[in-house]
């Protein structure tokens, strides 16, 4: 309580209060902050007469007292002492990962991920599910994709060379341009892709320098594909689709290319020597600087021979 006006040296004695007095002013003090109160103190005795929120008249002998329930904010006391350390908690249960997320090589591997040109060289992606996720450019050789799910997956110009394809799914996967050689496992492939002797054999593959000696590959698809200065001697292409390929600088010797379908192929500088193309469709092939010793034209009659067709 705030005592606003006392007479210096007068003594408050409380044992002067009542119970009524005293309820008057808990009372008050509970209903608001602003109330003054009033009493006449004794100038001999300190004694206050009865609480009242309305000024009285005091007698000669008395003086004034007046106060409000709550006085001025006192100083901040010192700081308490430091509790004591609580009892340690239980270990929490890890977040649990979501169902088919995997890390690897920085990268967070699932559906629908965008990993173009990532670099995930010796990277475990086992069982990983990477349907629809974007892997252009991406380098995955020496990576292990066994049982991996690649389905509608873009990996056009990524690099597969050495990886693990056993079982993995790469149904309706986008392969153009894919790199590949020394892959092992059976993995199932998109329409008209094979693979032979470790390479990914298909549309618009990349298949440049590719060690396909003595393979078969009759009637595979190889349009638009890249397979400069790759090594196909004594391959059979039999009825392939070799439409618009490139095997400019390539060794085809002794290669059986018969009715195969060259339309537009670039065989400038290739090696055909003794090769077997009867019935194969040369329209519009570039075959400048062409090494066609004993090979067989279309035809049927020997390159250099008379009324020879190539």
């Amino acid at each position: 309580m705030k005592l606003t006006h006392i007479v210096a040296g007068t003594a408050l004695l409380l044992s002067g209060f009542t119970a009524g007095s005293l309820a008057v002013g808990l009372s008050a003090s509970a209903t608001s902050n602003s109330i003054t109160f009033y009493a006449c103190s004794n100038k001999t005795t300190g004694v206050l007469s009865a609480t009242s929120t309305k000024s009285p008249n005091c007698a000669k002998t008395a003086t004034l007292v007046t106060w409000n329930p709550v006085g001025p904010q006192g100083i901040q006391g010192a700081p308490g002492r430091n509790g004591t350390n609580g009892a340690k908690g239980d270990t929490g249960t890890p977040a649990t990962i979501l169902s088919g997320i995997k890390f690897a090589n920085g990268y967070v591997i699932m559906q629908h991920a965008e990993l173009s040109n990532a670099i995930l060289t010796n990277a475990d992606l086992s069982n990983a599910n990477l349907t629809n996720a974007t892997l252009t450019g991406a380098t995955l050789s020496n990576a292990n994709l066994s049982n991996a799910n690649l389905s509608n997956a873009n990996l056009s110009n990524a690099n597969l060379r050495a990886a693990d394809l056993s079982r993995a799914n790469l149904t309706n996967t986008n392969l153009t341009g894919i790199g590949s050689g020394a892959i092992v496992g059976s993995p199932t492939l998109p329409t008209d892709w094979r693979l032979f002797n470790g390479y990914l054999v298909g549309p618009r593959a990349n298949l440049s320098v590719a060690n396909l000696t003595g393979v078969n590959l009759t009637g595979v698809n190889l349009t638009g594909a890249s397979l400069t200065a790759a090594n196909l001697i004594g391959a059979n292409l039999t009825g392939a689709n070799l439409t618009n390929v490139w095997l400019q600088n390539s060794d085809l010797s002794n290669a059986n290319l018969t009715n195969a379908n060259l339309t537009n192929a670039y065989l400038i500088g290739a090696n055909l020597t003794g090769a077997n193309l009867t019935g194969a469709n040369l329209t519009g092939a570039r075959m400048d600087f062409v090494n066609m010793t004993n090979a067989t034209c279309p035809n049927g009659v020997l390159h250099g021979a008379a009324g020879a067709s190539c």
